[in-house]
């Protein structure tokens, strides 16, 4: 009788088990569904190796690529999804430069640490701010300091990658469940669709910021997040 109990118990167990992989599995690979009526054209549906989804098309006339990244590395500090915001036009010449809010010296997603330059944080700028770059890279501080400084007015802003290939935003999209963080040290994270109106902004920011470091005129046909 022991033996049948203990065998129905572990098949309801992985009954569960299966049905939440299968549940949170639906929900990663649709938390970008909400972006897909602000691209030009349908864009290109993705999923990545840790089951996100990802989106590449254009907006506003620019290729964008967005994904999502866990991240809970960090101690003492509940686990991030980062949203990040890629806008895939060459900008010339060979530096890079990474800009970090808050860093915790474990932002594996960024290259700050494998960059030779320390920049100095200007004056307007949060003095949390970690500025890395390539040994020629102050030029593109100095391009970015104006634009780039009010972005830093948004909290959730975690870093602005700049390099010969493009202009990255990587930014909360949310935040993990602290009991399943302090019970367990899980890394669960509310799946629900991610709000366009949270992100548009910054994305409309993106876009802006790679038009100005190529020295031309953004476009300004954005589009509201009210029907």
């Amino acid at each position: 009788m022991f033996y049948l109990a203990a065998c129905v118990i572990l098949a309801t167990a992985a009954l569960l088990c299966r049905r939440h992989s299968a549940r949170v599995a639906s929900e990663r690979r649709t938390m970008l569904d909400s972006f897909l009526p602000f691209f030009d054209t349908p864009p290109d549906r993705g999923i990545d190796r840790a089951g996100f989804a990802t989106l590449t098309g254009r907006y506003r006339a620019c290729p964008i690529h967005l994904s999502l990244l866990a991240d809970s590395l960090a101690f003492r500090r509940l686990p991030q999804l980062w949203c990040r915001i890629e806008v895939r036009v060459p900008l010339g010449g060979t530096e890079t430069l990474s800009i970090v809010r808050r860093s915790t010296n474990v932002e594996f997603y960024s290259p700050a640490s494998d960059l030779p330059a320390r920049h100095e944080v200007p004056a307007t700028w949060p003095q949390d701010t970690l500025i890395r770059g390539s040994e020629l890279s102050r030029s593109l501080l100095d391009q970015l300091a104006i634009q780039a400084g009010t972005l830093f007015a948004d909290p959730r802003l975690k870093e602005i990658l700049v390099t010969p290939r493009g202009l990255r935003i990587s930014i909360q999209a949310c935040e993990g469940d602290r009991g399943a963080y302090l019970l367990m040290r899980g890394n669960r994270f509310a799946y629900e669709q991610i709000a366009p109106r949270s992100l548009l902004e910054t994305l409309d920011a993106a876009v802006d910021l790679s038009a100005a470091l190529q020295h031309q005129e953004p476009c300004d046909a954005r589009l509201s997040v009210d029907p």
